[in-house]
């Protein structure tokens, strides 16, 4: 009788190692998927309070387990993933963002000018686009007259970017309001007057402010610049004047289907580039609409990348907004000074 319980206690003792073993393997794996969490997912884990080991939460009956961010990469079976919601969080985890402005074919064919519609989607470290599914939804709300008789680098607007996402039961998009931009009208002289726009988080129906972008005056040169809540100056952006992509915009070949800015620290050291670069010949002919790609610095923060976003529509206002037309030299002229 002794030696069965001496035998069933070194069998029970055996299995208690196997099992702590089994569960070590799994906590580190865990771990490492959580130190290449990518694509804006996240992994749901829970701490038991008792032993101090993760549980996984297992999916519910019929529901699949997707989007998981890798192929090579290790994932104990029914975790669940499920898309980031929190748009701070998005542009943690974010490398990068590519804009695209939404063609209005209205405007198209007849001229009229439209209120603009832009989508941010996720890129790399290059600023190459990840995923066909936009992020962040950037609408422009403004007054019908000051489009048709004011230029894009003058008229007042203001735009609600929202943050888009797929509920978990539907997968239908959801749109909650993430940052509102606002810029008053500037009737601006050389120095006088430079347009700003004005950044605000927006969070349970109250903006706080993030920061602001100015342009500033410069001779023979394009940019502005950026600064925080605190009227801290963060980054530079700046682009030459001479460029194909700004003086023989709309043209087939590939310089001057773009331009290239340049995003610097305060000391005036190259942090990364933001590429600006027409939808096509034949859109670009039509049409004002642009894309515009960049990789965001090492170590900025979501809201540094906020402001960095901001910026570039704000840019978009400022030199590309208008079609140029025969008046080229002189609307030209107008935009750099």
């Amino acid at each position: 009788m002794s030696f069965q319980y001496q035998q069933f206690g070194e069998q029970n003792s055996f299995d208690n190692q196997a099992q702590l073993q089994q569960q070590g393997q799994v906590s580190l794996q865990m771990q490492q998927f959580e130190n290449n969490s990518q694509n804006g997912y996240q992994q749901i884990i829970n701490e038991n309070p008792v032993q101090g080991q993760p549980i996984i939460n297992y999916p519910l009956q019929g529901q699949q387990v997707v989007n998981y961010p890798s192929a090579n990469i290790q994932i104990p079976q029914n975790m669940i993933m499920v898309p980031i919601q929190n748009p701070i969080q998005k542009l943690d985890y974010c490398q990068g963002i590519f804009i695209k402005q939404k063609l209005e074919l209205l405007q198209a064919l007849i001229g009229w000018q439209h209120e603009n519609v832009y989508k941010v989607f996720q890129a790399d470290v290059n600023g190459i686009q990840v995923g066909n599914n936009p992020m962040f939804l950037c609408k422009e709300k403004s007054e019908c007259m000051q489009r048709i008789f004011l230029k894009g680098d003058m008229r007042a607007f203001n735009m609600n970017i929202t943050n888009e996402s797929g509920t978990a039961l539907n997968g239908q998009t959801v749109s909650t309001p993430f940052l509102a931009l606002e810029r008053p009208f500037k009737c601006t002289f050389f120095a006088y007057n430079r347009p700003v726009l004005n950044v605000y988080y927006v969070e349970n129906g109250t903006k706080v402010l993030f920061g602001y972008i100015k342009n500033p005056f410069q001779c023979c040169q394009l940019g502005c610049e950026i600064y925080d809540e605190n009227d801290q100056l963060k980054f530079l952006i700046k682009g030459k004047c001479c460029q194909l992509g700004l003086i023989c915009r709309g043209l087939p070949c590939d310089s001057c289907q773009q331009y290239e800015f340049t995003v610097q620290n305060t000391t005036g050291q190259i942090l990364t580039r933001l590429l600006k670069k027409s939808s096509g010949c034949l859109k670009s002919y039509v049409s004002n609409c642009d894309d515009f790609s960049m990789g965001f610095p090492i170590n900025s923060t979501p809201q540094e990348k906020a402001l960095l976003m901001s910026a570039t529509i704000f840019l978009d206002y400022m030199y590309f907004e208008n079609k140029e037309t025969k008046n080229n030299a002189m609307t030209l002229q107008n935009k750099i000074f």
